[in-house]
């Protein structure tokens, strides 16, 4: 029973990690292609 909650806990900090982490890593992504176009 507590290892479930303990892979559950982790799960939500995964999930939390990516929805934080996602954005940033979108900007990144359309920071590098802008650059790539104009230079």
């Amino acid at each position: 029973m507590n290892g479930e909650k303990e892979k559950r806990s982790r799960q939500d900090a995964v999930s939390l990690i990516l929805l934080i982490v996602t954005p940033f890593a979108a900007e990144t992504t359309l920071v590098m292609l802008v650059i790539h176009v104009t230079t």
